[in-house]
């Protein structure tokens, strides 16, 4: 059985603007409130919609800017957009199908998360994320 998986990953790997376009863009393109948090377009965070292949909102670089984790909370908690994931900087997203299957990171305290409504407000669980950073020796 061929499964198709898609690996979203965040940290700026090539440009900050294109990185974060391609991350967020991965999540689902459908008008209202399925969409991602970027400052790709000129202006203050904004969501936006995105390319189809994944459910949810998404929120990358949530550790590294200071107003990405307070506007993505806030904005899944006004319902201005769905329940998502959210990826520290060095973190990638390991999907099966539509399913997460792990997170991963190249940083040692970095982490992902699942950023949820709940009455009226954003509830953040964090997901358990492998550090694949090498162990040093102690020789």
């Amino acid at each position: 059985m061929n499964k198709k998986q898609i690996i979203a990953i965040g940290g700026a790997a090539i440009t900050p603007e294109l990185d974060n376009l391609l991350l967020v863009e991965y999540f689902l393109k459908q008008t209202g409130k399925r969409k991602g948090l970027t400052d790709s377009i000129a202006g203050p965070l904004t969501a936006m919609p995105c390319l189809g292949f994944l459910a949810g909102a998404n929120c990358p670089h949530y550790d590294s800017e200071p107003l990405r984790r307070p506007t993505f909370q806030r904005l899944v908690a006004r319902g201005a957009i769905t329940d998502g994931i959210a990826a520290d900087d060095g973190v990638a997203l390991h999907y099966v199908g539509t399913r997460l299957q792990k997170a991963v990171s190249s940083r040692p305290r970095a982490k992902a998360y699942r950023v949820r409504k709940f009455r009226s407000r954003a509830v953040e669980t964090r997901i358990p994320t492998k550090y694949l950073g090498a162990r040093t020796s102690t020789k």
